[in-house]
């Protein structure tokens, strides 16, 4: 693991979950702010402002087996002004049988005059589940916003569940009405390693396989976020459902639990 990077792994030690792990890199350290029975809460802190340019942000995140892991993020990152030189935002996330991961990031602002390149990759064992947030906004107060090249991969053992490309680097082509339109932030809610019996509103999306996606443009982080909230809490409890089930077991949730 290079030194740069903010790595996180939590353990079954007994039966209580442990981070094993909490090593901070050059831009975000973990803290750890509880432990109980089989969770994990666990905050990531900005060290410095970040992104700048040629920032290269790497995260890494492992949970073992049967333990749930909630990633909190107290404030937003923002990428400044950079005169279009690249920076890089990375996140590998692991998750094992019976394991269950949490992470509603904080919003991330893509400047004027910034150019990021944001890349999520998952991985889960068979029984594992993940429940993702992410709030991607373009500019700041009165900005039109950066350039972005957004890409999440999911795979489930060897199963691709997700392979998305959102490029935003282009200003007049994003402002299409196929794309973005007037809107300026983009907030994504992600289901992986589980399949909902429930009926999906019409900004969720059932994935080919064990998951879900849901999504919200605005032009107001705030109002994004609003959206998605009533996604979030029928959808944690399948996160809830796996996280006291044995690991390998098979989790649908929606009026019962299988």
């Amino acid at each position: 693991m290079d030194q740069g990077t903010t790595a996180i792994r939590v353990e079954l030690v007994g039966d209580t979950a442990r981070a094993t792990l909490l090593h901070g890199g050059t831009y975000l350290r973990p803290r750890l702010l509880d432990t109980v029975a089989n969770r994990v809460r666990v905050a990531l802190i900005g060290s410095y402002a970040t992104l700048l340019a040629g920032d290269d942000v790497a995260i890494d995140i492992e949970v073992g087996p049967g333990v749930h892991l909630d990633v909190v993020e107290p404030t937003a990152m923002v990428a400044y002004a950079a005169d279009d030189v690249p920076a890089h935002w990375a996140a590998s996330l692991r998750v094992a049988a019976g394991a269950t991961l949490t992470w509603n990031a904080a919003s991330f602002v893509v400047s004027t005059g910034a150019n990021v390149t944001r890349r999520t990759d998952v991985h889960l064992a068979d029984g594992g589940v993940a429940l993702l947030g992410e709030t991607l906004v373009l500019g700041r107060t009165d900005e039109g916003g950066g350039r972005l090249h957004s890409t999440q991969h999911a795979a489930l053992e060897d199963a691709e569940l997700l392979v998305e490309e959102l490029d935003l680097r282009g200003f007049e082509q994003r402002a299409t009405p196929g794309v973005l339109g007037e809107s300026r932030v983009i907030a994504t809610a992600t289901l992986l390693g589980t399949h909902m019996r429930e009926s999906f509103a019409e900004h969720e999306t059932p994935l080919a396989g064990p998951g879900a996606l849901a999504r919200a443009t605005t032009r107001e982080a705030h109002e994004a976020t609003a959206r998605l909230a009533e996604t979030w809490r029928r959808w944690y409890p399948c996160v809830t459902a796996a996280a006291n089930a044995a690991p390998g077991s098979s989790i649908v949730v929606g009026n019962g639990v299988s």
